[in-house]
């Protein structure tokens, strides 16, 4: 949002933006963090490439639920890297046990994928066993 978009914003109470198209990534063997979050993520930008998501939200389904709150926060951050809005992971008991620590419990909400088959155009399936840890190196 540009500066006269917030004043606008602040000025009149509200705003409006276009909900983004949601873009699946299902693991088919366990979780997207079934390897290092990172190794996911990198290995998940790295095939949809740098701006592959652009103005879409990344939604990480796994059939295996669990992942540390960390590994999916990870998941959830690097997103943006490949140009999404947001990254959003279902919420399960591991969700209302880290509410519940910072004292948020009662901000705990059941949220879960929409049930319905995504298209072929919406979602990317792979398993976590093909993804290899990445690493950068200098130029030469």
């Amino acid at each position: 949002m540009g500066s006269t978009d917030v004043a606008i914003g602040m000025a009149a109470g509200q705003t409006w933006l276009r909900v983004p198209e949601t873009f699946r990534i299902e693991s088919t063997d366990g979780s997207p963090t079934a390897s290092a979050p990172k190794t996911s993520s990198s290995t998940i930008i790295g095939r949809l490439g740098a701006d592959g998501a652009t103005y879409r939200a990344l939604e990480f389904a796994a059939r295996r639920r669990g992942a540390a709150m960390h590994e999916r926060l990870t998941l959830t951050h690097m997103a943006v890297e490949a140009g999404a809005k947001t990254g959003l992971v279902a919420s399960d008991e591991v969700t209302r046990a880290f509410l519940a620590a910072q004292g948020r419990e009662a901000d705990w909400r059941a949220l879960a994928p929409d049930p319905a088959p995504p298209t072929s155009a919406r979602c990317r399936s792979s398993p976590t066993s093909s993804y290899r840890p990445r690493g950068a190196a200098h130029g030469r």
